[in-house]
């Protein structure tokens, strides 16, 4: 009965929910090399492992879907089809150990997890997976497209890179201002204002003027223009 439990508690933690994650620590990359044998993958023999090229011990393991090393909190999106309703749902979903993981495994073992339709609640399989985050080296983190290096992380909730100042579902990065801005953001001319929760303009004040991107300028509250 101890090996059956034991074996159940391995199992288990190869799939967890988008709400269990964990804070990695941040390396000191600067003295830090890869060595030779694993820039392009091979065995590690302190891990046990058959590696991709940049695995860091301890930090990374292999991704069998991706193929490629993943470090805590990788993100897969499975896709799920429902042809009756001509219908496609994207379900994110966290992988640590895609080699054990029910859902995206994908050997002849495999009982496909599926998914309830949104729409006629038909049972559904998994149709594609696909990997969401890649593994940074320099900030020992799972991160997406739009990373900057020490200045984002990945937000589990967005699903998206985010700045220091991010709120859900409100503020999105810039990349090329490299802040946290709203929506309707003019690169080099507005700016997120917490209070408001909108892009202003440098002359803004709370709750007096709003940013017109007519006028190209902060204007008082109410504004209209007399042909619109």
């Amino acid at each position: 009965m101890r090996l059956v439990l034991a074996a159940m508690v391995v199992l288990g933690v190869g799939c967890r929910g988008r709400e269990t994650t964990r804070t990695a620590e941040p390396l000191n990359t600067a003295a830090w090399k890869a060595p030779e044998n694993m820039l392009s993958g091979g065995v590690c023999h302190a891990c046990n492992l058959g590696v991709y090229g940049g695995h860091r011990c301890g930090h990374t393991v292999p991704c069998r879907m991706c193929a490629r090393e993943q470090g805590a909190n990788h993100l897969h999106q499975v896709t799920y089809r429902c042809d009756a309703c001509q219908y496609t749902q994207g379900v994110s979903h966290v992988c640590n150990d895609s080699k054990h993981c029910d859902v995206c495994r994908g050997d002849k073992r495999n009982i496909p997890v599926h998914h309830e339709c949104d729409r006629c609640h038909r049972m559904l399989s998994p149709q594609q997976i696909v990997g969401v985050t890649f593994y940074c080296g320099a900030c020992n983190l799972e991160t997406s497209s739009n990373h900057i290096c020490a200045k984002t992380r990945f937000c589990y909730r967005c699903e998206r890179e985010a700045g220091a100042d991010h709120i859900h579902e409100a503020t999105r990065l810039c990349g090329s201002c490299q802040t946290e801005v709203a929506i309707d953001h003019v690169h080099n001319g507005t700016f997120f204002c917490k209070e408001c929760r909108r892009d202003a303009g440098p002359d803004h004040k709370h709750g007096e003027t709003i940013w017109c991107y007519r006028c190209g300028g902060e204007t008082p509250w109410p504004h209209a223009h007399d042909n619109w």
